[in-house]
Order: structure tokens, then C-alpha cells, then sequence
């Protein structure tokens, strides 16, 4: 049986590269609910050696929009067989380069998924509940 082994570390948000457009309606309820609530509630996950935003770019956009610095992720192996992204005809090279150059994907257009024992999850399977003050997080 393989384990993912992750560490959640606290990243700062202007070092993160999105590779998807958000709902701005979705960055808004968001924001209203983790500034309600007072805590970020699951991790992102990002590529460790780009900063690539794999999953949760609504919540790196909701909370730069409440002006927090730090977001808590998961830093993955984006080169790892075990990281799928879907639908098939984007490759991983396509989500790295959309990053980079900026031009961004419409919301929602990928799925990462984790392989594990030979069944597929998505990526936020993986992604641990934190519930962060974001006091620590300013």
C-alpha cells in the first residue's frame, strides 16, 4: 500500500500561480463565509516545484480578497505518475504553461486526481480540513 506523506505549510499567497478563472460570485460568498466563520476550513494543494494552484483557486481568490498572505496547502509532485489530471486531452505541461504565460483556463475546466491502490480520487480527497484562524494568516 502506498501513503501520501503530506506536510501542510502556510504559503504565501503572492507567490501561488493560478492556472483556472473563478466564479467571482463563488469568490464572494466564499469570502463572506471565511470572514463570517473566521478560520480557512480545508488546505489547498499546489505543485511544489512551480507554486502551481492544483486545487482551490476560489479559496487562494477569496482569500486575497480579504487580505490574508498566507493560504495553508499540501505540496505535491506534480511530475508523479500518481497526480492525473482530467479531462485527458489537457496534459499537466498544458496546466504548468497556462500558469506561467497567464492565460488561464475558464473555471472548473480541470480535475486532479490522486491514484491510489488503483482507484482514482479527486485531489481533495487528500486535501486535510485545517480550520486556521485567519488571524495567523495576515
Amino acid at each position: 500500500m502506498t501513503v501520501f506523506v503530506l506536510e501542510i505549510l502556510l504559503l504565501d499567497i503572492s507567490n501561488l500561480l493560478s492556472h483556472e478563472n473563478v466564479v467571482k460570485d463563488r469568490v464572494a460568498s466564499l469570502s463572506s463565509r471565511i470572514l463570517r466563520d473566521g478560520f480557512i476550513k480545508k488546505a489547498i494543494a499546489v505543485d511544489k516545484s512551480s507554486f502551481v494552484v492544483l486545487d482551490g483557486h476560489h479559496r487562494v481568490e477569496a482569500a486575497r480578497k480579504i487580505g490574508l498572505r498566507r493560504i495553508p496547502a499540501i505540496v505535491l509532485d506534480y511530475s508523479s505518475e500518481r497526480v492525473i489530471v482530467t479531462p485527458y486531452n489537457i496534459r499537466k505541461e498544458d496546466v504548468i504553461r497556462a500558469a506561467l504565460e497567464g492565460k488561464r483556463f475558464p473555471p472548473k475546466t480541470t480535475r486532479h486526481m490522486i491514484s491510489l491502490e488503483g482507484h482514482l480520487f479527486h485531489i481533495s480527497r487528500i486535501e486535510p480540513d485545517v480550520r486556521l484562524d485567519i488571524k495567523a494568516l495576515r
